[in-house]
């Protein structure tokens, strides 16, 4: 009888432990901080270079951060100006606030080089 109640203890310990590691593969527990963003980005930003942010539940947007006076304090909350592709080549030419969208960082599961 005891080795059946030990054997049901270590059964329902087993499955708890297997439980916790399916939901934490299937949440993304880690997100993008402003450190790793501005690492990212930062040669980006001075080369005028579009980025590829990757979400976990929308499609990737395709954009060039922008350094604006806000942007420490920005930066500080984890938040970022980013200019779509669709507005790059106006916004080079009018340097137009409002073509960005503002971004949450924490949003991101990933960033990479816009090849194209």
């Amino acid at each position: 009888m005891e080795s059946t109640s030990a054997s049901a203890v270590a059964f329902s310990a087993a499955f708890g432990v297997f439980l916790i590691i399916l939901i934490s593969l299937k949440i993304n527990i880690s997100i993008m901080t402003p450190d790793m963003i501005e690492k990212f980005v930062t040669t980006k930003i001075k080369k005028g270079m579009t980025v590829n942010i990757h979400f976990k539940d929308r499609h990737t947007v395709t954009g060039l951060f922008i350094h604006t006076p806000d942007y420490e304090e920005l930066k500080s909350k984890n938040f970022w100006r980013i200019v779509n592709r669709q507005n790059f080549e106006q916004w080079k030419e009018s340097k137009d606030i409002s073509l960005a969208r503002l971004f949450n960082g924490a949003t991101f599961t990933r960033l990479s080089e816009d090849n194209s």
